[in-house]
């Protein structure tokens, strides 16, 4: 049987897009799987 059935879900064994951004807690950079707005805060992983 397939996962994901109708709606097209995706499993966890592909490699996921990793995008930089700046932490706006601690100022360092760090990576987030997804694309940072301008504007918007980005918080690493804590």
């Amino acid at each position: 049987m397939a996962y994901g059935g109708r709606f097209g879900g995706r499993g966890r064994d592909f490699p996921r897009e990793m995008h930089k951004a700046i932490c706006s807690d601690c100022g360092k950079e760090c990576e987030v799987p997804f694309k940072p707005t301008e504007g918007r805060p980005v918080t690493g992983p804590r």
